[in-house]
């Protein structure tokens, strides 16, 4: 994470981007090159416009305001530039709350949102879960360990985790899937 500070207020507003982007995908599916990014008088477009650097300059442009208008006596402004979020939301504040011990009176995400006001976030995290087994051949399932079979009780403890997850009062209940299970095996 990287954290930068405007003005030197009493009041402590958070503005987080996260710095990470997901991959470009299959580079023909694009009009123009990604990595050099497109401008027009309507657009600007490239690998992480949107998701996310178009949110890290929107921040920056948010300090020069309060600067501008001489509110850096009142507030500052927490400019965060975080990690992770396509793997593991929400995770970053955990450890920046519990780290730095900051406590902003609250947090604008810019996250893309289709221009609307969305309140609050349930945190989001990817996990893998690799088991090994021995291969073997299907007609003598004796001479090996089957992996698949170990997944078995893995997957019965996240559906309990599930039914245990907490509820909130604005964001609902929490939520747990299991999205995609694969193997690899000679026979």
């Amino acid at each position: 994470n990287v954290l930068g500070y405007i003005g030197h207020g009493p009041r402590l507003v958070a503005m987080d981007a996260h710095i990470d982007t997901v991959g470009i995908g299959n580079i023909k599916n694009w009009d123009f090159d990604p990595y050099e990014g497109m401008e027009t008088d309507e657009l600007i477009g490239g690998r992480g416009t949107s998701d996310q650097e178009g949110g890290m300059a929107s921040m920056v442009y948010a300090g020069k305001i309060i600067k501008d208008l001489g509110l850096e006596d009142e507030y500052t402004l927490l400019v965060t530039g975080t990690v992770q979020e396509e793997d593991c939301d929400g995770l970053c504040w955990q450890y920046i709350i519990e780290q730095s011990g900051i406590r902003p009176e609250f947090v604008v995400s810019t996250e893309p949102t289709d221009c609307q006001i969305y309140r609050g976030q349930r945190g989001r995290m990817e996990i893998r879960i690799d088991v090994q087994g021995v291969s073997c051949h299907g007609s003598a399932p004796e001479r090996g360990d089957n992996a698949i079979f170990k997944m078995g009780p893995i997957l019965g403890e996240l559906q309990e985790l599930s039914q245990r997850l907490g509820y909130d009062e604005f964001l609902g209940k929490g939520t747990l899937t299991v999205s995609e299970i694969f193997f690899t095996s000679p026979s």
